[in-house]
């Protein structure tokens, strides 16, 4: 995952970043206490021996990339925020059901 280090409300080491970017490892092994929520992730995850807590808002984050293809999702500024206007949903009146069932 490469994030924004220089975006308002990154915490992150930053001897670690790069053209005011940091590449973190979110992989399980990489990290602990993973957390994902509305509005920013954080976890913990060791640079050069030292344990480090990160956070950053969801708006921070570039890219996410696989590290064997490098292949990913690239966000533009801002992507992550949640919109201004709520979105309509249909009632559950008109929400077609599935003409699947569950059979015991």
């Amino acid at each position: 995952m490469v994030i924004d280090a220089e975006s308002n409300g990154v915490d992150a080491p930053a001897g670690q970043t790069i053209d005011g970017k940091i590449v973190l490892d979110i992989g399980g092994e990489a990290v602990r206490d993973f957390r994902l929520s509305e509005p920013d992730l954080s976890f913990t995850a060791t640079f050069d021996g030292v344990s480090h807590r990160i956070s950053a808002p969801l708006d921070s984050i570039i890219s996410v990339n696989s590290r064997e293809t490098a292949e990913g999702l690239s966000l533009r500024p801002g992507s992550m925020s949640r919109p201004e206007k709520e979105v309509e949903t249909q009632p559950a009146s008109k929400v077609r059901r599935s003409p699947l069932r569950l059979l015991d």
